[in-house]
C-alpha cells in the first residue's frame, strides 16, 4: 500500500508536466528552469521519502532507470540531428524519476509507449492532410502523456 505523502511526486509531475507539455506544444520549447524545477523537486521528494521510510533499494532502481533513459534519450539526440531536442532529453530526466519511483519494471514499456502515441498522431495528422513529413511536432506532450498513462496504471491498477 502507498501512502498519500508517497504520492506527492506524481502529483508534483502531474501538475508541472502538464505546463510543460502545453508549453512545448505553443512554443516548441521546454524551459531549462522549468525542466530543473520539477526534476528537483520530485528528486527531493523521493529521496526524503526514502531517508524516512528506509527505501534505499526504491532510490537504486529509480537511478538505474533515469541511466537507461538518459542514455537512450542522448543516443537518440546525437542521431536525430536536431529533430530531438535537448529540452526533450531534460525533461527525460523528470520522467525517469517518476517512472523508477513508481514503475521502474516498466521503463522499457513507457519509453515505447512515448514513441508510439507521437507516431500515431503523426501518423493520423499525416493521412489527414495536416502535416508533412518534414513538419515538427513537439514531444514533450507524448512523453507526458505516456508517463501518467503508464504510472497510474501500475499505481492504480488492481
Amino acid at each position: 500500500m502507498i501512502s498519500i505523502i508517497e504520492f506527492a511526486p506524481f502529483y508534483i509531475f502531474l501538475v508541472l508536466g502538464a505546463l510543460l507539455s502545453w508549453v512545448d506544444a505553443k512554443t516548441h520549447r521546454l524551459p531549462n528552469q522549468a525542466n530543473f524545477i520539477l526534476a528537483t523537486l520530485v528528486l527531493l521528494i523521493e529521496m526524503g521519502w526514502a531517508v524516512i521510510s528506509n527505501q534505499w533499494v526504491r532510490v537504486l532502481s529509480t537511478f538505474q532507470v533515469l541511466a537507461y533513459i538518459i542514455c537512450i534519450f542522448c543516443t537518440l539526440y546525437l542521431l536525430s540531428r536536431g529533430q530531438l531536442g535537448m529540452g526533450d532529453v531534460k525533461f527525460a530526466i523528470a520522467c525517469a524519476l517518476i517512472i523508477g519511483w513508481y514503475c521502474s519494471q516498466n521503463w522499457l514499456v513507457i519509453v515505447w509507449l512515448m514513441f508510439s502515441l507521437a507516431g500515431l498522431f503523426s501518423a493520423g495528422l499525416l493521412v489527414l492532410g495536416r502535416l508533412n513529413r518534414k513538419t515538427a511536432i513537439a514531444f514533450g506532450p507524448f512523453m507526458y502523456l505516456a508517463v501518467v498513462i503508464g504510472v497510474g496504471y501500475s499505481l492504480f491498477s488492481v
